[in-house]
């Protein structure tokens, strides 16, 4: 077989790069705060004032 080499590439290539991309692309998304309802965000401990709950 003149590609056996391809596991020794995509085994790492799809076990630990690919994750490390999607997790990191999420983090960031996340961070930015676009993944809240209302496209707004408020800090750890602080609820937005127009939030219906309350935070005990």
């Amino acid at each position: 077989m003149s590609a056996s080499f391809l596991p020794s590439i995509l085994v790492p290539t799809v076990g630990l790069v690919f994750p490390a991309i999607a997790m990191a692309a999420l983090f960031i998304y996340i961070e930015r705060g676009q993944a809240t309802t209302g496209g707004e965000s408020a800090p750890w401990g602080q609820v937005s004032e127009d939030s219906q709950t309350d935070v005990v």
